[in-house]
């Protein structure tokens, strides 16, 4: 188990930051001219969706304002897996599950949601910091009147990141801290009404400082085992994707791209969807996949080496490659509905394919049509 005692400094800095704000806040066949290039694919900046995971969290309207504090017991608690334990509130009521917990107060101000994601392998600073830039994008940048306050990293890679939204219609005041151990991200969720935030920061700051935690068993759980619905705005098809992995969306004429990359950059998934209006043919379809394939994903080297091609009982078109000078290779599967050319793909780079597959084979699992 790992502590870190001096976190009581950190932690005041930055939740007073928020109490801060609180008090100043405001409550068939194609014709001859069907596509054979690669389109010209789009580079603009990643927007995070709108599909929010998990917690449940408390549904009751607010009770009447005022502060709400409440005695940390002195026995402690210890999530089953021996992942974390800190020295809980009293008289909070708790929910389990093998990788987080969810810890709601009597009055239902106050929420503490911890958990850990399994990275498959041991992130560097770098990308641990990109899996918390993704959570905090997809877990909470949807919620209404979502405002990032403030983030702060040192370089122990210990992370403070707060934010203010309303849930419920209720507005929150919400710090998370994260800690990484092995293959174990951590991240601890400590909520508050707004009007009990201020008595509620001692108490958490507290409950923060007894924090131990403890990365061995997270090698048990799947890599990446929080995961959202990503739902396409035309309803062609929705599918799960890891809540801790980059969110792009690029838009060109005629085609957008949904994007989803590992904190570490050694895998994505990608879908394409084009549209210019004509209709498809099988083949026609066949040679814009590979097109795609030597044009996009090798930067025009053409350098792909079909390894599979196999035909699929829903009518989509497997291919697996591999790129001969590039050092990564991928799975694709591409299918035409009507006028629209659709391609899924899962890129790895070498030696991270394991890791990575059962990712993407979750996101196949739940690939359906809306």
């Amino acid at each position: 188990m790992s502590k870190r005692p001096w976190l009581i400094i950190v932690l005041f800095a930055v939740f007073v930051l928020v109490v801060g704000a609180a008090c100043s806040a405001s409550a068939g066949d194609t014709p001859a001219d069907a596509p054979t290039q690669a389109p010209s694919l789009p580079t603009s900046e990643p927007k995070p969706t709108s599909e929010l995971p998990k917690p449940a969290l408390p549904t009751k309207e607010a009770a009447p304002a005022g502060a709400a504090p409440f005695e940390i017991d002195s026995n402690i608690y210890e999530h089953p897996t021996g992942i974390f334990s800190f020295n809980p509130p009293v008289g909070w009521t708790v929910e389990e599950t093998d990788s987080d917990m969810l810890m709601v107060s009597p009055d239902e101000k106050g929420t503490l949601y911890f958990s850990v994601t399994n990275a498959g392998t041991e992130l560097d600073l770098a990308s641990f910091e990109n899996f918390i830039h993704a959570r905090e994008a997809n877990f909470f940048g949807g919620r209404p009147d979502y405002v990032e306050q403030d983030y702060q990293m040192n370089d122990a890679g210990t992370a403070i990141a707060k934010k203010t939204f309303t849930f419920n219609n209720i507005p929150q005041y919400v710090f998370t801290f994260y800690l990484k151990g092995g293959q174990g991200l951590f991240a601890f969720d400590f909520w508050a009404d707004a009007d009990v935030a201020e008595a509620y920061n001692p108490g958490y700051i507290e409950i923060a400082n007894s924090i131990n935690f403890d990365g061995t068993n997270v090698v048990d759980f799947a890599p990446y085992n929080y995961v959202y619905t990503h739902s396409d705005p035309n309803g062609l098809f929705e599918f799960e994707v890891p809540s801790g992995w980059i969110y792009g969306y690029d838009e060109a004429d005629n085609v957008y791209i949904d994007t989803f990359a590992s904190p570490d950059l050694h895998s994505k998934i990608e879908n394409i969807t084009y549209d210019d209006g004509t209709a498809w043919s099988k083949s026609q379809a066949g040679a814009f996949a590979l097109t795609l394939l030597n044009e996009y994903y090798t930067n025009g080297s053409s350098d792909i080496k079909i390894t599979g091609d196999k035909v699929q009982a829903d009518g989509s078109e497997r291919l697996t490659w591999e790129s001969r000078n590039g050092g990564f290779s991928g799975i694709s599967f591409f299918e035409t509905r009507g006028t629209t050319f659709l391609m899924l793909s899962w890129l790895a780079d070498s030696g991270y394919e394991e890791i990575y597959s059962p990712v993407f084979d979750n996101t196949l699992a739940t690939y359906t049509i809306p």
